[in-house]
């Protein structure tokens, strides 16, 4: 029973890590995201730029 605390602490300590991990994850995923948009953008431009040309 007295080392109630030190498991608290324990599960906390575990808690905050994890949280943080899956903020990391996610922000990563976020920016994974905007960076394909911005490649699809570039390449649907240089396609009708391509496409313009050709004809």
């Amino acid at each position: 029973m007295k080392n109630l605390g030190y498991l608290a602490s324990a599960y906390t300590a575990i808690w905050l890590v994890l949280s943080f991990f899956l903020a990391k994850l996610y922000m990563r995923n976020q920016k994974l995201n905007r960076e394909i948009d911005q490649l699809e953008t570039r390449i649907k431009e240089l396609e009708s730029k391509r496409g313009s040309g050709a004809e």
